[in-house]
C-alpha cells in the first residue's frame, strides 16, 4: 500500500493494516504478533524469534516490543508473504512486513 492509500483507509499503525490486508492478522499483546498465511510464533520473549520479520527502512526489528510503532509519513508498506530467507536472512519464514518511510524512498 502507498502512503496515500494508508491515509485513505486510516492506517495509523501495524494492527490497522492487518485489518486491510488479505491474508495476515496483526495482534498487539505483548509486543506485535504477525501471522502471515496462518504462520505465526507466539514467543514473546527475549529467547523466542518471530516467524514474520518486521523491517523498517530497511532495518530489521527483533523485538515484537518494539515493532508497536505509529505509522507516520510513510512512502508505503510492503507485505511479502511466504519464506524469505534468501533476501531478508532468518526469521522470515512466514513472510515480512516492509515499511519504508518517505525521506528513504
Amino acid at each position: 500500500m502507498g502512503g496515500q492509500q494508508l491515509v485513505a483507509a486510516g492506517v495509523t499503525n501495524p494492527t490497522a493494516l492487518g485489518d486491510r490486508t488479505p491474508n495476515i492478522s496483526i495482534d498487539r499483546g505483548n509486543g506485535l504478533q504477525i501471522t502471515i498465511r496462518g504462520v505465526t510464533s507466539a514467543d514473546a520473549t527475549e529467547k523466542g524469534d518471530p516467524s514474520a520479520a518486521f523491517i523498517l527502512d530497511g532495518v530489521y526489528i527483533a523485538r515484537p516490543q518494539a515493532q508497536e510503532v505509529s505509522f507516520y509519513d510513510l512512502d508505503r508498506v510492503e507485505v511479502l508473504r511466504g519464506p524469505q530467507g534468501t533476501l531478508f536472512g532468518r526469521n522470515t519464514t512466514a513472510g515480512l512486513l516492509d515499511a519504508v518511510s518517505a525521506h528513504v524512498a
